[in-house]
């Protein structure tokens, strides 16, 4: 969003509905942050759902019957990818990068969590 694109658009409603961190998670996953980008009513929401995800996982109690050292290994090891990934995008404000690789660790979870 920018004034100049003529592309302003003011949070505010959004953030009374959706709340502040899905604004800013959505705006920082547009695009490169320098270059703003194109706001979109649907991409906001996909943004809320998968806040919503990540709040489900992180509440989910999780007690496996059996330990799979190899599953955790796994999990461990894509992790770890992550975070590297992360850290090198934050150094050059790759924030949409940022957000994308969060989402892909997300559904990875689900993935080994076996939800869907």
């Amino acid at each position: 969003m920018s004034k100049s694109k003529g592309n302003v658009v003011n949070p505010d409603a959004y953030v009374n509905e959706l709340g502040a961190d899905t604004v800013r998670a959505y705006m920082m996953f547009l695009g490169p942050w320098e270059q703003g980008g194109e706001w979109f009513d649907t991409g906001i929401s996909g943004v809320a759902r998968w806040l919503n995800r990540v709040w489900n996982i992180a509440l989910e109690e999780y007690a496996p019957k059996t330990v799979d050292a190899q599953a955790i290994k796994e999990l461990e090891r894509f992790t770890h990818q992550t975070i590297k990934k992360m850290t090198g995008d934050m150094d050059r404000l790759r924030l949409n990068t940022m957000i994308a690789g969060l989402m892909e660790l997300t559904n990875y979870l689900n993935k080994v969590k076996g939800i869907r």
